[in-house]
């Protein structure tokens, strides 16, 4: 409590702009505290009144997750701090925060602790504002609306720390692909509104056509960005597709590689010719939505090449979405889809070593030489570099003999007349120096 009551001292006296009568200014006031602060706590402090840089910004996105929380009445009734812990600690460095509904007090109260959670535990918080009604038909009234839903957000979060962002369109679509004039209208109408109140925090406005990075170029640098603007943009948002040629991955051939990589590339130079820095908006693993027919494994080798690649470019993303990966409810990650998770937040090491030891071969054939002598063939693993082939008298493998293979299959001998031999075998696989297993494969006996 004691630190809570220092941090919020601090953070008040820092966010005054008036200066002493001698001209020294509250923000070069260095203040002590018996009570050390943490990370978090020192970041809240620094950026409560210290503007970020766009390109900064970029560096501290990192790996992201959009996130249900405000979105619908189903992710309100189930968030608490300890969804964002949870977050915090399995390395999601922020939160897109979707909404959808009006800028009222029933969408504060809840916003207003998701934000301030967020900003606590050490998580960027960005808010992602739907505007349907404007994209479906994007006339005045409705551009308006938009303009005034951004208007009463901005003024309520004009004093919130910088690490608080604005994501002022999620995916221009519908009605609107066919007039990106308009875009640039709500961008520029919006931004001059938005600067009224918080002239340096940073935001983001996105292409047509679902945010393609091919679109950058139509975008038009609202007058009053004041050097604190980046884009969005996004692709594969809901999954690849092993048949729409625009999205294809099936196994991850070159082709397919540079559907990934062009994209990223046009963003690159974008940002190059403005000097205006991008974040990946969202991109999706599987497409859970049209089939789901990826299955993890499949999923952690697409993630794996996209994670790769835009942390080779150095473009932040978030990931599509909480709900595929956490469990709301029971405030718990989903241990089938941990693999991918890993994949994405924590390293691709990880992630094989837990779909490996998950998994298992089959023993697809035996074939008797002789009466003392057997061909047993497996299915083989991906990533094993070995087998452990078993075989014992007992069922429960006692007494058991072991061999090392480095192909899928094995030739045993010595096998006695009128005998049952039970046979098993597990892949093996190297990680950090130790040796890594599968499970068993199902037990099949020699007679």
């Amino acid at each position: 409590m004691k630190r809570k009551i220092v941090l919020c001292i601090i953070i008040t006296l820092m966010s005054f702009h008036a200066a002493f009568a001698d001209g020294t200014k509250l923000s070069e006031v260095t203040i002590s505290s018996q009570i050390p602060l943490s990370t978090n706590e020192q970041n809240e402090v620094a950026y409560s009144v210290n503007p970020i840089s766009p390109w900064e910004y970029q560096s501290k996105l990192g790996k992201g997750m959009n996130v249900d929380w405000s979105k619908t009445q189903k992710g309100k009734e189930n968030y608490n701090l300890k969804v964002v812990q949870d977050f915090e600690a399995a390395g999601v460095n922020h939160v897109r925060i979707r909404i959808k509904d009006k800028a009222d007090n029933d969408l504060f109260v809840a916003l207003d602790e998701q934000i301030d959670d967020c900003i606590n535990t050490g998580i960027i918080p960005i808010i992602a504002y739907q505007a349907d009604a404007f994209k479906n038909n994007p006339n005045e009234e409705n551009l308006q609306k938009v303009v005034d839903w951004w208007r009463t957000v901005a003024e309520r979060y004009k004093d919130k720390s910088y690490l608080l962002s604005f994501d002022l369109l999620i995916e221009a679509t519908d009605a609107l692909n066919k007039q990106p004039e308009k875009l640039n209208e709500l961008y520029e109408r919006i931004v001059t509104e938005v600067r009224k109140t918080n002239p340096q925090r940073i935001i983001f406005i996105s292409p047509r056509l679902r945010s393609d990075a091919q679109y950058l170029s139509e975008l038009k640098i609202p007058s009053q960005a004041n050097g604190y603007l980046m884009a969005e943009w996004h692709f594969y948002a809901s999954g690849p597709s092993k048949e729409n040629e625009r999205k294809l991955w099936t196994t991850g051939t070159e082709k397919e590689k540079n559907l990934i990589r062009n994209k990223i590339q046009l963003a690159l130079e974008w940002q190059k010719k403005t000097g205006i820095p991008t974040w990946v908006g969202a991109w999706m693993a599987g497409n859970y939505n049209d089939g789901d027919d990826y299955s993890v494994k499949e999923q952690v080798i697409f993630a794996h090449f996209m994670v790769s690649e835009l942390k080779k470019a150095g473009i932040p993303f978030a990931v599509n979405a909480d709900t595929h990966f956490y469990d709301r409810e029971n405030k718990t990650w989903i241990k089938k889809m941990l693999p991918l998770r890993y994949c994405i937040f924590s390293s691709y090491g990880q992630a094989v070593k837990a779909l490996f030891t998950d998994s298992a071969n089959k023993i697809s054939k035996i074939t008797k030489r002789s009466s003392s002598s057997a061909v047993v063939e497996w299915t083989k693993l991906t990533w094993a570099k070995k087998y452990k082939v078993e075989i014992s008298t007992s069922k429960a493998f006692k007494n058991k003999k072991v061999y090392t293979v480095t192909g899928n299959k094995k030739t045993l001998s010595n096998l006695k007349k009128g005998t049952s031999y039970y046979v098993r075998v597990k892949g093996c696989y190297v990680s950090n120096g130790k040796n890594v297993y599968s499970k068993y494969s199902s037990i099949k006996v020699i007679k």
